[in-house]
């Protein structure tokens, strides 16, 4: 099963203002999963933490679906049998009621990645770190979520050039932090952002 992904072009970033007032406060959080790879039986499991208040880049077409959120994962940690993968620099997408046209589902969606490789002109080659599928309506909005179904219907994470899956997966999220810390966006200002949309196109192989 692959997911495509397709961005337009151009992004404009201004930083706005510094704000005066008193500071944001932001809560680091933890997407935990487990699942069994169906090819090879080998357990994985790991966990990408995540920002639950960084700024939105928002699809220039509200008919697009998908939120892309850069850089809001810092670290990440993927167990493949006895073997610990420790990453970071993630960014990551929420995609809540997403239609895929053919054949015709919807569905929920998380990823994960830092699209370094992404290639717009060919979005079904696209393969990401984290990929994580749930029912319709799993999630509230296209916000960062702070809880998730106890299972997703699929999910996928990618260590090198090995990509590891299963139609069933345990997911939870935890707060890391159990106070808020400060947000450095509430220090250096807001980025205005325009010209930036992010489309999905789910395909699956039968």
């Amino acid at each position: 099963m692959n997911i495509s992904a397709l961005s337009t072009v151009g992004a404009a970033l201004t930083v706005l203002t510094t704000l005066n007032s008193a500071p944001a406060y932001a809560a680091l959080l933890d997407f935990q999963f487990s699942f069994v790879d169906a090819a090879s039986g080998t357990p994985v499991s790991g966990s990408f933490q995540f920002d639950d208040s960084t700024e939105p880049i928002v699809p220039s077409n509200p008919a697009l679906a998908g939120v892309f959120y850069q850089n809001a994962s810092p670290s990440s940690t993927i167990t493949v049998g006895d073997q610990v993968f420790e990453g970071g620099g993630n960014s990551l997408v929420v995609a809540n009621d997403f239609v895929n046209p053919t054949p015709l589902d919807v569905f929920d969606l998380l990823i994960f990645d830092d699209f370094v490789d992404f290639d717009p002109s060919n979005p079904a080659s696209s393969v990401y770190t984290g990929l994580f599928l749930f029912d319709a309506d799993a999630l509230a909005t296209n916000a960062p979520p702070t809880a998730v179904p106890a299972s997703a219907r699929f999910a996928s994470v990618t260590v090198g050039n090995t990509t590891y899956s299963s139609i069933d997966s345990s997911t939870t999220i935890k707060a890391v932090t159990t106070a808020s810390v400060p947000e450095p966006a509430s220090v250096l200002g807001l980025l205005g952002l325009a010209m930036l949309g992010i489309k999905f196109y789910p395909k699956r192989h039968g």
